[in-house]
C-alpha cells in the first residue's frame, strides 16, 4: 500500500484504487469504475463530482483537478494507477 503525505487527509493506493480520507470519512476515490469526490462527511451535500471512467477521456486528470478544486488536495504523479495512464486513450 502506497501513501502520500497530506496534513489533513490520508491518501493511499493499492496500485489500482486511490482513496482519500478525512478524519471523519471518505472524501475521494478513484478506481476503474469511476471517480467519486464527496463533500466532507457530515455535510448536507454528498457527491460533488461522481462519474464513470468510461465517460472521460482522461479520468485521472479530472479526478486530480476535482480534488484540488473541492478539497485543496494535490495528488502526486506517483499515486496514479498504471491502468489509468492508458484509459480511454
Amino acid at each position: 500500500m502506497k501513501r502520500q503525505h497530506h496534513p489533513l487527509y490520508e491518501i493511499r493506493t493499492d496500485g489500482r484504487t486511490v482513496w482519500i480520507n478525512a478524519t471523519d470519512g471518505l472524501i475521494g476515490r478513484f478506481s476503474p469504475l469511476g471517480i467519486d469526490v464527496h463533500a466532507n462527511p457530515g455535510s448536507h451535500e454528498h457527491c460533488l463530482d461522481c462519474r464513470s471512467v468510461k465517460q472521460l477521456v482522461d479520468p485521472w486528470a479530472v479526478f486530480v483537478l476535482s480534488m484540488r478544486e473541492h478539497h485543496n488536495v494535490v495528488l502526486g504523479k506517483s499515486m496514479q494507477p498504471e491502468w489509468s495512464k492508458h484509459a480511454n486513450g
